[in-house]
């Protein structure tokens, strides 16, 4: 090659891989150990009660090229740029399948990584690195190009708690150090976090590098650890994008399990909570798919018109209190109360449904405010799994700087120990500029 065009390359490189610091690369995991190969996992007509994936398949199949494909194709499409494949849940689906992958990536113009899980073994670690290095990201790997690079090395998503972590991180072996490790971890929150859960009383914590977004919230009550939540996922991802973040993982694209799921696919039979339901509390196909292809276009549909604009608010009483939860383990049925603490319980999310209807729901617990009619007349106002009930609508009007919920249901203002007026706090906008 001759000197003009060595230089020019370089030019291109220099200039597409500063062009990334301004628009973040969009990742989301895929879970390839997901396959009728593993029979403790797979159901052959459904997975978890939930069916008809992307269309046209009864279950999720990672053993099958054609759903491997279309999978990769629905998330390129919706402008997801990077696949984290997952293999913490064991190390034999190294070889065929991911190198299919990787081909079908290369194809795409796609990147990806591998996240591992050694259970704090530092030469079990080693070894891993080794198989990466040696099948996926080395020089003699058939599909190098295509395994995602950061500071110059290749990334390994450590799935891991922080101890085991930092002892993969201080290790010196010598696979271990041609690789760029990153942070993986259940409900432990931090900044730079590639997954796996949010703690929900905490949620993203933004930062310029990475920031992690889900659909998934977790809480550890009888009532099921995962529930999925449209609030929870517009939460996540207009707060991880206020710091313009270099990469945006969007959780999971086919884990229903664990309720990181965005892929289009039929929950009606699904139990409540891990039902993936809109705004307007339906159980919709592939409105948590269309969601992300939004968000990633930087664009949320909202329904114009309202006197609200849709978003995170605080409810501020006339006596200056917050609309609070009075239970803070996320148990549905849990009432309202007020209180003077400014935290992520005393947020919710408005969805204007048209009219001047709305729907509330509190992200962290991803349960809409719903009103019951007592027999002796008075209303009590609590939280509940979401549904299209007109329970959980609310008509709103504006007398000066305050605001009234009418339930439509009930007929009777939103009122929490006789406050029945509030300010609205705004915390942001759907459709606000980043």
């Amino acid at each position: 090659m001759g000197r003009v065009n060595v230089i020019l390359v370089a030019l291109f490189f220099i200039i597409a891989t500063a062009g990334l610091a301004n628009y973040p690369i969009y990742a989301t995991w895929l879970m390839i150990w997901n396959g009728s190969d593993q029979s403790h996992w797979w159901k052959p007509t459904d997975y978890l009660g939930a069916t008809n994936f992307l269309g046209k398949y009864k279950s999720i199949d990672w053993t099958k090229e054609e759903f491997i494909r279309d999978t990769i194709e629905a998330v390129k499409r919706a402008g997801i740029k990077l696949l984290i494949l997952d293999l913490t849940n064991g190390w034999v689906w190294l070889n065929q399948r991911v190198l299919l992958i990787q081909k079908l990536c290369q194809e795409m113009g796609l990147k990806i990584c591998i996240a591992e899980n050694s259970n704090g073994d530092v030469k079990t670690f080693e070894e891993h690195c080794k198989d990466i290095w040696n099948l996926f990201a080395g020089p003699d790997a058939p599909y190098s190009s295509t395994y995602f690079r950061k500071e110059g090395k290749p990334v390994i998503v450590c799935y891991a708690i922080r101890q085991w972590f930092n002892a993969y991180r201080q290790s010196e072996g010598e696979y271990r150090s041609k690789f760029h490790l990153v942070w993986a971890s259940g409900e432990d929150s931090d900044i730079n976090k590639w997954g796996w859960q949010l703690e929900p009383w905490v949620g993203p914590m933004p930062s310029e590098d990475v920031v992690f977004v889900t659909p998934s919230v977790k809480w550890r009550n009888e009532e099921e650890f995962w529930r999925s939540s449209i609030a929870w996922l517009d939460y996540t991802f207009k707060l991880g994008l206020s710091k313009k973040p270099n990469i945006v993982v969007v959780g999971s694209f086919d884990d229903i399990a664990e309720r990181n799921a965005w892929i289009p696919c039929d929950t009606t039979n699904c139990s409540k909570p891990m039902q993936m339901r809109d705004i307007w509390g339906r159980v919709n196909f592939n409105f948590y798919y269309r969601r992300v292809v939004e968000w990633i276009n930087g664009s949320p549909s909202i329904i114009e018109g309202g006197v609200v604009s849709d978003g995170c608010y605080q409810l501020v009483a006339s006596d200056g209190k917050l609309l609070d939860i009075a239970d803070r383990r996320g148990k549905p049925g849990t009432n309202l109360v007020l209180s003077e603490e400014n935290s992520l319980f005393t947020r919710f999310m408005l969805y204007h449904l048209g009219g001047n209807i709305y729907r509330i729901i509190s992200p962290n617990f991803g349960l809409a405010l719903e009103a019951l009619r007592e027999p002796s007349g008075s209303q009590t106002v609590h939280l509940w799994w979401n549904n299209e009930g007109d329970a959980q609508r609310w008509r709103v009007t504006r007398s000066g700087s305050f605001y009234r919920f009418v339930n439509l249901a009930t007929g009777k203002p939103l009122s929490i120990e006789g406050q029945d007026e509030w300010k609205l706090v705004k915390i942001f906008g759907i459709r606000d500029g980043r």
